[in-house]
């Protein structure tokens, strides 16, 4: 007999569908969650709220902001209740899970690792259920992974409401700060999170961050040698220098993303052309 089976984003197990509640806002018509873990983070929730305990939760990329404001938070011995980390699948860069690795086995902490229930690829090449189109590429009117990202993040977190959350923004992102504060703080259900920026009130910028992360021997091997920001390697967001870099100093990753672009419904940056521009550029270098 033949079972539509279902991941559950808490328990891991595979399940038949009845075991999930109907959500018609999702991408397959289901939550995330099977039932007996929903009963069990609505139990943990109440049972917060009820004993006043509130919760830290740490916002964990892998990228030197993010790990110096876990290393810091670390060394200083603030409360930390959990660490959340986003698998972006096949657009996360290789390097980063060695990162990752390195840091659970160096600090002795347990970071939780959250994912889609397929992977990125998959969900901008294949036919979506919900809204009967292909995803494509991510654009900036249309950033569903960034969404998917935060949407599942939260939902990761229900046991852990009410909680602060530690974000690694530096001092000089004044702007994202101001964002996610206003966000954070106005939440519409519950007012179940509230967020901290450590790396503001220690002020410490970008540079800072990455210099604290290389003098404890974090390296992304040498992806920081040759980017500022080592977000998904594939983001067609990314500028043109970093496409460059990427083009120039990891050809085998370049041929993959123009593999890849064969099968989107739209270009890479909805540019023809972008191949020839970058390899032009690269060879320059």
């Amino acid at each position: 007999m033949n079972l539509n089976l279902k991941r559950c984003m808490f328990c891991k197990e595979r399940l038949p569908t009845g075991h999930y509640t109907r959500n018609p806002a999702s991408r397959d018509g289901l939550w995330s969650w099977c039932k007996q873990c929903e009963k069990k983070s609505s139990f943990y929730e109440e049972r917060n709220k009820r004993e006043g305990k509130v919760n830290y939760v740490v916002s964990f990329s892998g990228g030197k902001d993010s790990t110096a404001l876990l290393l810091r938070l670390l060394e200083e011995k603030r409360k930390i209740d959990a660490i959340v980390y986003f698998n972006c699948g096949s657009f996360e860069w290789p390097q980063m899970e060695e990162h990752i690795y390195e840091v659970e086995k160096r600090t002795g902490v347990e970071i939780i690792k959250i994912g889609p229930h397929k992977d990125f690829l998959e969900l901008a090449t294949e036919l979506q259920p919900r809204n009967k189109e292909i995803n494509g590429w991510p654009t900036p009117m249309m950033r569903w992974c960034t969404m998917m990202k935060i949407n599942l993040i939260k939902q990761s977190m229900r046991p852990f409401r009410p909680y602060h959350q530690y974000i690694g923004f530096s001092s000089d992102e004044n702007d994202r700060v101001l964002k996610a504060s206003i966000s954070g703080n106005n939440v519409k259900r519950d007012h179940f999170m509230t967020n901290e920026f450590p790396l503001v009130d220690w002020g410490m910028t970008e540079s800072d961050c990455l210099q604290y992360c290389f003098d404890r021997g974090y390296r992304w091997s040498g992806l920081y040698d040759h980017f500022s920001r080592v977000s998904c390697w594939c983001c067609p967001l990314q500028n043109q220098t970093d496409l460059t870099k990427l083009c120039k100093y990891y050809p085998d990753m370049w041929r993959k993303l123009k593999t890849w672009n064969e099968k989107m419904p739209k270009p890479f940056k909805n540019d023809p052309g972008i191949w020839n521009k970058i390899e032009l550029r690269a060879s320059a270098l």
